[in-house]
């Protein structure tokens, strides 16, 4: 089985590849892809074959993409970037790919339709602050962030009198505002099923963060950001891997935004329950029937705590 996965020069890829590499049920080959050339990232000596591919905001991406699938006999594409899983959904590809649908994708991709969305499902959001209507007492901040973006990319946090100064020049089709909520930071990593249905639910909290990554984290039974989380996906089902991020404090539990992909430090979740690339080629790629959500539930090592290291490798040129 070939499985190409994209974007290798990220550590969310290079998690996948070493899941995989883990997962002894299966036979396959890793191709790949990253717009470095060989060496120069070290996805592309952990993998089978490396191409170096063009960015996903290049026009020859898709052509490339389509012409790699028939070269390659690729079986399986995992696309990595949030940016070429948009582009890919909306092109027909003779491959298997596991993302949502088009509309899905292009919610959750708008920061501020989703914290709307979220909102008329009942959901807690961090107040959205409207150019031109009153901010409430309660709030001492502002967050602006782009309503199209990855991770911290973009953001402004401000002092009140210093938001209503920048407010009147803020481009409302890209960027928008809330109050500024502090608490834990949590992100609950899912893997459903091809229906979008839950097959695991795990909540972890950030412990400590460097550079605005994740190195230490601590897998945590907290019901109702399971209960919420499966709210949410009730009303979106995600087939596959997604990942929701919450903040949680003495006021309550509030969304921040949803990424239909797998994590950069998901593969916690995974080393405190299964190989979730053992599931994935199980289900998602042969079709293989899955146990009941509690049955993997009772799989999750609580209270683990997961910490990074770095690893380094050479290439001789």
């Amino acid at each position: 089985m070939n499985i190409c996965i994209t974007s290798i020069g990220s550590a969310t890829a290079v998690n996948l590849i070493k899941l995989l590499k883990a997962q002894t049920k299966h036979e396959v080959s890793i191709i790949g892809l990253d717009c470095n050339t060989f060496g120069y990232t070290s996805g592309s000596l952990l993998v089978d074959k490396f191409i170096q591919s063009p960015l996903a905001l290049e026009e020859s991406y898709i052509n490339f993409i389509e012409h790699l699938i028939a070269k390659e006999k690729i079986d399986v594409l995992i696309p990595i970037h949030d940016f070429e899983i948009f582009r890919l959904s909306q092109h027909k590809l003779d491959v298997k790919m596991i993302i949502p649908n088009q509309k899905t994708i292009e919610l959750f991709r708008d920061k501020l339709i989703s914290a709307v969305s979220m909102h008329e499902i009942g959901i807690t959001v961090p107040p959205i602050i409207t150019q031109g209507e009153p901010i409430g007492s309660d709030v001492e901040k502002v967050i602006v962030r782009e309503r199209v973006g990855v991770g911290s990319t973009g953001i402004r946090i401000l002092h009140v009198d210093d938001y209503l100064k920048v407010a009147k020049v803020m481009n409302e089709d890209k960027e928008f505002a809330q109050g500024f909520i502090t608490g834990d930071e949590y992100t609950v990593d899912v893997f459903s099923d091809k229906e979008g249905l839950p097959k695991l639910i795990i909540p972890r909290i950030r412990l400590e963060v460097k550079a605005g990554v994740a190195t230490k984290i601590r897998i945590v039974h907290h019901s109702e950001l399971i209960k919420m989380t499966e709210k949410i996906l009730k009303k979106y089902p995600i087939p596959g891997f997604c990942n929701v991020q919450f903040i949680v404090n003495e006021k309550g539990i509030y969304f921040i935004e949803l990424n239909p992909r797998y994590g950069g430090m998901s593969i916690s979740s995974s080393l405190a329950s299964v190989n979730i690339m053992e599931l994935f080629i199980d289900h998602l790629v042969n079709y293989e029937p899955m146990s009941d959500y509690s049955e993997y539930m009772k799989l999750v090592k609580w209270n683990s705590v997961v910490t990074r290291y770095y690893e380094e490798m050479i290439f001789y040129e």
